[in-house]
């Protein structure tokens, strides 16, 4: 019987269950993936019309029924997200759910199409929409902003699967084309699938029947994918008609291995939480320099980002502040009490969690495809880190780029 990935607890009123399907990288499929995301959940055959299919949700203890795409590391990642009450709601200890899983099952496996094929029409619904949605980023200075870093520091073609990258080949996929690519990712795979929430042995073995028929999906295993260390800081510059001027600074790890991540994500923590407030408190409080900044890390490639939204007269003082600010991290004596704050903040965050069943779901994914770690685990680690440590992390952290972009006007 299929495994099935369960967190039991009765601290929530509804089960989560996350179905997840994975394919491996593939520029081919870039925007057949966007597309479906804006397909898969609102009609099916049985239920032709919007309206129609969510009455059957409802009709069907349907709480949530949605559908997401995602990179993880070497795959593809798509995920039907489902939640459905446990039966302290319903009040029916007699309700064995198999009506809702045979319902969600052909929802899934059956979508609306006509045999091999979508319909033209609701594909070309849904490449108006990733069309807008383009649009709307490229519009917003922080998404364009992000983009043109990404494709400055890519030396190793990493994002090369962005939608960004592809958005003209939105109008060559056909109804047949995104069918085929449907059919291979999803109607002829299995899910793994993931639970958290108030179940029991018979619950999770029908869970497992109702989509234990077919080829079972494989997930190729996480990896780091660091980039290498350019020998000299590049600088890029450029002009838009944006009403704010933004300043992106990317660093990037040497050597930088998978030991790495739980490092690299503290100094993350320690730029942007309320408990440190290092970034913030440097670059706004004292200096006055920002509207709003804050750090990011791309945990996977050993790059962390750090953005500045600024008037644009104030480009040569942020860039020196942020500077400063990463020398801040070699002063063990500043550290000392931020690494407890940051501790601290963590610890309450782990009792906190138990109040999320997105957080205790998120957790047992992130454990098992290995793209992080479990907040317990985290907490664990983050606990025996000592400021030397952090000190001597810094030591192989270097500056790669510079990016601004300077807006045509300033907020008045």
């Amino acid at each position: 019987m299929k495994e099935v990935i369960n967190l039991k607890t009765n601290n929530f009123n509804k089960i989560v269950i996350d179905l997840v399907f994975v394919s491996s990288l593939d520029d081919d499929f870039i925007i057949p993936g966007s597309l479906l995301v804006r397909m898969l959940t609102k009609k099916t055959n049985e239920f032709s019309t919007e309206e129609n299919f969510s009455n059957a949700l409802i009709k069907n203890y349907v709480l949530d029924f949605s559908f997401s795409k995602q990179n993880c590391a070497n795959n593809f990642i798509y995920t039907y997200h489902i939640t459905i009450p446990d039966k302290e709601v319903l009040q029916d200890q007699e309700y064995k759910y198999i009506d809702t899983l045979r319902f969600l099952k052909k929802a899934i496996y059956e979508p609306y199409a006509n045999k091999d094929t979508f319909y033209e029409d609701e594909v070309n619904k849904a490449k108006e929409n990733l069309k807008n949605y383009i649009e709307s980023r490229l519009k917003n200075i922080d998404s364009y902003s992000s983009l043109k870093l990404d494709d400055i520091i890519d030396d190793l073609g990493y994002f090369k699967n962005s939608i960004f990258k592809h958005q003209d080949e939105i109008d060559n996929i056909t109804g047949k084309d995104l069918f085929k690519y449907y059919k291979s990712i999803i109607q002829d795979k299995n899910p793994l699938i993931f639970v958290v929430g108030n179940t029991n042995d018979d619950f999770l073995k029908l869970l497992a029947e109702t989509f234990n028929t077919k080829e079972d999906c494989t997930y190729l295993p996480y990896k780091i994918n660091p980039y290498k260390i350019n020998k000299d800081v590049r600088i890029v510059e450029e002009r838009k008609d944006y009403s704010q001027s933004i300043v992106k600074m990317a660093y990037k790890v040497k050597n930088y291995t998978k030991d790495d991540m739980i490092m690299l994500s503290l100094i993350t923590t320690l730029l942007n939480s309320q408990s440190s407030s290092i970034l913030s408190d440097y670059l706004r409080n004292l200096k006055n320099l920002v509207y709003t900044c804050g750090g990011f890390a791309y945990l996977n490639h050993g790059v962390l980002i750090i953005t500045a939204k600024i008037y644009r007269n104030n480009k040569e003082l942020t860039i020196k502040a942020i500077k400063d600010v990463m020398k801040s991290f070699k002063d063990s004596a500043f550290l000392e009490e931020k690494l407890k704050l940051v501790v601290d903040r963590m610890r309450v965050n782990l009792k906190r969690q138990k109040d999320s069943i997105f957080s205790n779901l998120n957790d047992i994914k992130d454990n098992y495809f290995g793209s992080y770690l479990p907040l317990s685990k985290e907490y664990e680690m983050v606990s025996k880190i000592k400021v030397n440590d952090i000190v001597k992390f810094m030591d192989r952290v270097f500056l790669d780029t510079i990016y601004y972009l300077e807006g045509e006007k300033d907020v008045k």
